[in-house]
């Protein structure tokens, strides 16, 4: 997951969208927002995840980076969650919590970056184009064609889920890609996503982050450190639902047997 932290700049694909330092925090994989999504988190007044969302308030008009917090780990994973600040409420206990609405993908260069003398943590990060070179070469029709193969695997495995009684990878049955991708296009109408030039792609990009949501946290977190475009994301996402069907399918031919 967290793989070399010198040489990832020279094996990943920069594009050549800008560098740019940004305030990044680490959060449970249970509170960061996959693009698309809002979700609520809580930290301690004065911690290091205050600090981010301070700076962030300050200098970069609510926009901060969400790195899963993988335990053990002293430098930041190769990707992490740009989010937007909705709100920020000060509890009892100096408990603060904040809403975050995760709008994009962010590749973390600097991931050796610590804190600064004033507590905040800022690397220098590229925003992570949703659509380049690969989706302009394959065209908009392939991203629908192999987002529909991601749902409807979604949906195959969901079944074998309930059949099996195996819920290891997450819970793939209460909603569908489809239900859970309306919400998250009514959640980011107002947000130009990196990348996308037409309402067309719209759909697969937060689709695929959509169908990331509800893996189990493992999964999840291979996903949110892994800085791709949609279609590597969409392919990555079709490799491991075929895996798990063949997997489920043999448990249900084994229990029946």
């Amino acid at each position: 997951m967290l793989r070399n932290r010198y040489n990832d700049i020279v094996m990943e694909e920069l594009d050549g969208t800008p560098f740019r330092t940004l305030a990044v925090m680490r959060v449970p994989i249970d509170s960061v927002p996959d693009v698309g999504f809002e979700r609520e988190f809580s930290f301690q007044f004065g911690s290091l995840q205050h600090s981010a969302v301070l700076h962030a308030e300050r200098e970069h008009g609510g926009f901060v980076g969400c790195a899963v917090n993988i335990p053990k780990a002293d430098y930041l994973p190769r990707g992490c969650v740009g989010a937007e600040i909705l709100s920020v409420a000060q509890q009892e206990n100096n408990v603060v919590k904040v809403t975050l609405r995760g709008i994009g993908m962010l590749r973390i260069i600097d991931r050796v970056c610590g804190p600064d003398d004033n507590g905040c943590v800022l690397p220098i990060v590229q925003e992570v184009l949703e659509c380049g070179d690969l989706e302009d070469q394959q065209g908009s029709e392939a991203l629908l064609r192999e987002i529909k193969l991601v749902e409807d695997l979604f949906v195959t495995c969901g079944g074998l889920q309930r059949s099996t009684g195996i819920w290891a990878a997450g819970d793939l049955a209460s909603k569908t890609v489809a239900d859970m991708t309306v919400v998250s296009m009514q959640t980011v109408a107002d947000v130009q996503l990196s990348g996308v030039g037409s309402e067309e792609q719209r759909w697969p990009v937060l689709a695929s982050h959509a169908a990331v949501s509800k893996f189990c946290a493992a999964k999840r977190s291979e996903f949110l450190c892994d800085p791709t475009s949609t279609l590597r994301r969409i392919r990555s996402l079709s490799s491991f639902l075929k895996l798990m069907e063949r997997v489920l399918t043999q448990k249900l031919l084994a229990k029946k047997a």
